[in-house]
Formats: C-alpha cells, structure tokens, sequence
C-alpha cells in the first residue's frame, strides 16, 4: 500500500504537471541546442524547477540536468532535456553529452536509467581520455 506522503508528491506533481502544459510555470530560459533528433535541450532556472522536484534546489547532491526518462524527469517533456542555470558554464557541453547519451541508452536501447548512468560515466572518461591522448 502506498503511504500518504507518496500519495501526496504524485497529487503535486501531477499538479505542477498541469500547470506547465496550461504554461503557468516554465521553468526554461534558453534554448541551448537542438539535436538532428529534434530534441531540445535547454538551460532551466532551478527555482522554477524545484517546483517539479525539489532536488534542483539541493545544496550539495542538486540534479544538474535530466530527461523524461531519467530517474526523476517523468515531468519533462519526452522531446527535451533539462540542464541547470546552477551548474559551472564549462560544464554544460560534459552535461549534454552525458544526458543525450543517457536518454538514448534508456529510450532507444531499454536500458535501466541507474545502469545508463553507470555507461554514460564510463563513455565520459573514455572521452576525457581520448581528448588529452589526441
């Protein structure tokens, strides 16, 4: 049986859902890239965020950036990825790579989001590696 505090985040979310579609809340700033698959990815003020799921307002282990679905995104619009205005500017182009390829791991691929995460990490450093080999 559910307990009432989960009853009560789906009630909200399902609120904050809502709301969105009716374009009460938009948390998005800018437009940071759109892929050659239509998605788009865009850069997301965290406070208006937070509105969704409080983790973008976390101090220290904040959601940097996500996807429909990814572990905490089912709000996010299946066509778009989310990155937040929190994170450091030279870490935005490391935060597409690895939620784009997450995303297509999970949605393409049926692959579980905790192991996608698990693959994405591995590619990133196998990046970072062939970038300073090169």
């Amino acid at each position: 049986m559910k307990s009432i505090l989960k009853i009560a985040q789906q009630i909200w979310l399902n609120r904050a859902i809502e709301d969105f579609d009716k374009g009460y809340i938009d948390p998005r700033i800018k437009l940071l890239l759109k892929t050659p698959e239509s998605v788009d990815i865009y850069l997301v003020d965290a406070k208006k965020a937070s509105y969704f799921d409080t983790r973008w307002m976390l101090n220290e282990h904040y959601l940097r950036g996500d996807h429909h679905w990814g572990k905490f995104g089912k709000y996010i619009p299946e066509k778009e990825i989310w990155i937040t205005n929190r994170v450091d500017l030279n870490d935005v182009d490391r935060l597409m790579f690895h939620e784009l390829f997450e995303r297509h791991l999970c949605l393409y691929m049926s692959v579980d989001v905790d192991y996608a995460h698990q693959l994405t990490r591995i590619a990133e450093k196998n990046l970072e590696i062939s970038h300073y080999t090169q």
